[in-house]
């Protein structure tokens, strides 16, 4: 039972990291007798080791919707870097695939095992004195013994044969002979056969299970009646199957430990060079040095790609929907009030600034807006719906305004210049107004996904003048001019292009 869950959450991870992976661009280096060299776009930043094996897999539409995986190549890694590899094929499917500019789907052993432990290998000598092939039997079959006596003891019945138990993966056994050499009567020992280096075998199990599960998403995936949410619909359980520390919790708990430990060796790092200047590094050993270094390199690379991932685009389009939570009313007049103090604006971010180094983390913003609100004007209260527009120069001081799976703090400065519509319902009058304000702030927070959608949060301060253009009573109770404060909350979803 055991077993057939591990298999089943194994394919399950299989399956889903198929959609996880990008595309990778593959470059062909160079041809020889021997095989083809290859560049792939991907690196360390990209969880990909030294020696690491691979298998290249093309993604063909058979029919509206329905993909398969067809295997192009298998590969070994020779040069990982950054943000690039090099790799060997040794065993070609598809070679008219694999060509420069072709978009495949890379399954790497490193990536598809990883959080698997190392195999515990143990390695036995078996020396022999007679016919090595029974003694070697014996010592394979032989099981656990218990000592009885004899005399006081017999046996009823044979509940379960003799078992060998092992406290290690894998066992290898060396066979040796004693041999009479010299005919001296001294024994020496002679080898007949040695079980592969333990290195050896457990690299190539790991391979024959890599192999396996790609095998199986194969499989799994190509089955013509193969359906993904039915798939993980099978594999469902209810919270009683679940154990108290479930495999997802304890992923959290290591998590969470990680992310600790890295942030305690980020923080020493920055105060040894804030304390320490040039001398920082003093301390170190070469290792700790170069692992530092290695490690603070990759870490500003997954970075630099979150912030420049979205870099080719150039706007972003926000709808949003707002309120004031400001209440500009005089309680007295009851006639004339708005309980609906709401607004919808469209939007329209620029990154055209982008393109200078000093000015990237600035951006323009155009928007207009529908509001409904209700204030103070003088001697009575006035309902307004105002129709304006408003300039926005946003910026980011953190993170680009275009990074990913992020969250992105900003600052706005804008203007807003605009119509409104001012009544009042006990006077029964009406007039068209002018309102404009310089200047008004905002603070907001947003989060761009990977498939070009997100949202954004806001709140916003303005003082927004209205003067009269006209009215239909020249002598009734609306004012020339009137100021009210808008403090905004505001939710909106957004889009690339």
């Amino acid at each position: 039972m055991t077993i057939s869950i591990k298999f089943i959450i194994i394919l399950s991870l299989t399956i889903s990291s198929a959609f996880a992976i990008d595309d990778s661009i593959v470059i062909i280096q160079s041809m020889s007798s021997s095989g083809k060299t290859i560049y792939l776009d991907r690196g360390v930043v990209d969880d990909l080791g030294d020696d690491d094996y691979g298998i290249l897999l093309t993604k063909e539409e058979v029919d509206l919707g329905k993909f398969v995986f067809k295997p192009v190549a298998k590969l070994r890694a020779v040069k990982v870097l950054t943000n690039q590899s090099v790799w060997i094929v040794y065993k070609e499917y598809l070679p008219n695939i694999l060509k420069v500019g072709s978009k495949l789907v890379l399954f790497a052993e490193s990536k598809l095992l990883k959080g698997r432990t190392n195999l515990n290998i143990k390695r036995s000598s078996l020396v022999t004195l007679d016919d090595p092939t029974n003694e070697v039997k014996d010592f394979l079959l032989g099981g656990d013994d218990l000592a009885i006596k004899q005399a006081d003891y017999r046996a009823i019945e044979i509940t379960h044969k003799k078992n060998k138990h092992l406290g290690v993966d894998v066992d290898l056994i060396d066979i040796d002979k004693w041999e009479d050499r010299m005919l001296d009567g001294k024994l020496y020992v002679d080898g007949i056969y040695r079980s592969p280096h333990a290195k050896q075998f457990s690299e190539r199990k790991r391979v024959h299970t890599f192999e396996k599960m790609v095998v199986a998403f194969l499989e799994k995936y190509n089955d013509p009646l193969f359906n993904r949410n039915s798939f993980y619909k099978e594999q469902e359980r209810s919270v009683d199957d679940l154990p108290a520390a479930s495999v997802y919790q304890r992923y959290m708990e290591q998590q969470d430990r990680e992310l600790r430990d890295t942030a305690a060796k980020e923080e020493k790092f920055y105060r040894d060079v804030k304390e320490r200047g040039e001398a920082w590094s003093e301390g170190y050993s070469d290792d700790e040095l170069a692992e530092l270094l290695t490690n603070l390199n990759v870490t500003q690379e997954k970075k630099r790609r979150m912030g420049i991932i979205a870099y080719k685009h150039d706007y972003q389009a926000f709808a949003s929907f707002g309120m004031n939570v400001i209440n500009n009313e005089n309680v007295n007049d009851s006639d004339t009030t708005e309980q609906n103090k709401y607004d919808f604006e469209l939007s329209l971010e620029t990154y055209f600034l982008k393109r200078f180094k000093n000015l990237k983390r600035i951006t323009l913003e155009g928007s207009v807006r529908r509001s409904r609100d209700a204030y103070f004007g003088g001697n009575l209260n006035v309902k307004s719906i105002e129709y304006s527009m408003a300039g926005h120069v946003n910026w980011y001081p953190f993170m680009r305004a275009s990074a990913i799976d992020t969250n992105i703090y900003y600052f706005t400065l804008l203007t807003r210049y605009g119509i409104a519509r001012l009544t009042n319902n006990s006077a029964q009058e009406a007039g068209n107004y002018q309102l404009f304000t310089i200047p008004g702030f905002r603070f907001g927070l947003k989060h761009n996904f990977r498939n070009t959608y997100g949202f954004r949060l806001s709140l916003g301060y303005e003082d927004i003048r209205a003067e009269r253009m006209e009215r239909n009573d020249d002598a009734g109770s609306l004012p020339d001019r009137a100021t009210y404060k808008e403090g905004k909350v505001a939710i909106g979803l957004s889009k690339f292009f």
